[in-house]
């Protein structure tokens, strides 16, 4: 980033070394602790604790295609909480994205993708699977800008305490698209 200096020639300013030198004054001042934060150092995945990398990351205005990655697979689901997630994508076409959530005994599910179809050329459709079995329970294969699975005592087809998996895929292996997910649990 570069700003103009009072007599017109530019001044270059770095924040990973202000930061740094910020951290570190402030480590002398509180007599011998040390802090040192390297800002310019790039994340390494290898080195994120998978219990960590386990809970649902906050998506609101991020990258939709790079979102909850790599949850490709049943096996690779990552844990969702009752709540909205957005944005999400499917992309590149042929993308599977796999969430996984908790019931306990006595509750009702609703999990929705909310998306814009495109007459066609966004459908996105969906599948509920057993996590224990690996077995598909229920589905949604609409052509709206929805799919929805709800499970209810009231519609007499609760499901029993346990952890499911919801995936979310194209109609076929060309389809991308951005979509919203949401997870709403309630004891009757």
């Amino acid at each position: 980033m570069s700003t103009r200096g009072s007599r017109g020639r530019a001044v270059r300013r770095n924040r990973g070394a202000a930061s740094l030198a910020l951290a570190t004054g402030l480590a002398l001042f509180l007599g011998g602790c040390s802090l040192i934060l390297d800002f310019d150092k790039k994340e390494n995945p290898a080195d994120i604790d998978g219990a960590v990398s386990d809970a649902a990351p906050f998506v609101d205005g991020g990258d939709p295609c790079g979102a909850f990655e790599s949850n490709d697979t049943l096996t690779a689901a990552v844990l969702i909480e009752p709540g909205t997630y957005s944005p999400l994508g499917i992309c590149p076409g042929g993308d599977k994205d796999f969430f996984r959530f908790v019931l306990a005994d006595n509750q009702d599910m609703v999990v929705e993708a909310t998306f814009d179809n495109k007459n066609g050329a966004g459908d996105l459709e969906m599948r509920l699977y057993d996590n224990s079995t690996g077995m598909i329970i229920d589905g949604s294969m609409g052509v709206l800008d929805f799919e929805r699975v709800e499970r209810s005592l009231a519609d007499s087809n609760q499901l029993p305490a346990g952890e499911y998996v919801v995936e979310v895929y194209g109609f076929n292996d060309t389809i991308e698209n951005t979509y919203d997910l949401s997870l709403t649990v309630t004891s009757p």
